[in-house]
């Protein structure tokens, strides 16, 4: 259930991979070198990222030289806390920094209001559940069609 909704909710590749293709403007070359790093920077990433939680979770009993003052007890009774407060304040300044240095490059003619955010992401969650059912039927009346192996 939590791989679904972190799946659901994680569109960072194809945000990096459309970012890198329009920034190149048709240089195959800057393409696949900026494919590279993106990739590369993903394989960091899952490096580096679960030695960065190991770190910083359960402060209070890894590190009890530190003095974590007023927030001892809430470290001990939330060991977790840390590392996730940490990884949102990345998110967060990541999100910032991509709306106010990313260029738009949809043509200004083609762009929807803000407006429209709201109710097309509400649109799209409440169709998620009868997408997810008449995929479900499909397959139960054998109308799925799978992938033919030959032996």
């Amino acid at each position: 259930c939590i791989r679904f909704f972190t799946g659901m909710c994680n569109g960072t590749m194809i945000a990096a991979r459309v970012s890198v293709t329009e920034l190149a403007k048709g240089n195959h070359d800057l393409e696949a070198r900026g494919m590279g790093l993106v990739m590369s920077m993903v394989g960091f990433g899952m490096l580096i990222g679960p030695a960065i939680g190991g770190v910083l979770s359960e402060p209070v009993t890894q590190h009890p030289d530190i003095d974590f003052g007023r927030f001892e007890d809430l470290l001990l009774k939330f060991p977790f806390l840390l590392p996730n407060l940490i990884g949102g304040l990345l998110c967060t300044l990541s999100t910032l920094q991509i709306m106010f240095s990313v260029e738009e490059t949809l043509p200004e003619d083609k762009l929807r209001s803000p407006k429209y955010v709201l109710p097309d992401a509400v649109r799209l969650l409440a169709g998620l559940p009868s997408k997810a059912w008449s995929r479900f039927k499909s397959r139960k009346n054998g109308d799925y069609v799978g992938v033919e192996y030959e032996a």
